[in-house]
């Protein structure tokens, strides 16, 4: 029996499923189904985990950021810090190509 402790296992993972986010834009053909099939073979040392698989869907897979997070992230950013340019936002680079900022009302604070 296979088991799956440790952070830096996990991190390997967290690794996995940005290679997987990766490959899907590059190919036609998914990997995640198989790779997903690999994993329930791997039985988790938590009962509550069952298998890898399922830490991977519960603790994985909902971590992950697709270019809408980044822009949403960089959005609401824009509206509280002056970000620039160019920024980095986690493994992402972003250019401003277009900024406008109104401020509307006064404060009554």
């Amino acid at each position: 029996m296979t088991s799956f402790p440790g952070l830096r296992r996990f991190k390997t993972l967290k690794y996995a499923g940005r290679v997987l986010q990766l490959a899907d834009q590059l190919f036609s053909e998914p990997f995640e189904p198989g790779f997903l099939e690999h994993l329930e073979l791997a039985k988790s040392n938590i009962p509550e985990h069952r298998d890898v698989r399922n830490i991977y869907e519960k603790m994985v897979r909902p971590a992950m950021l697709d270019m809408k997070d980044v822009g949403a992230h960089y959005a609401l950013s824009s509206l509280f810090q002056d970000i620039g340019e160019r920024s980095s936002i986690y493994a992402y680079s972003a250019t401003r190509e277009d900024y406008r900022s109104f401020q509307v009302g006064g404060s009554g604070w």
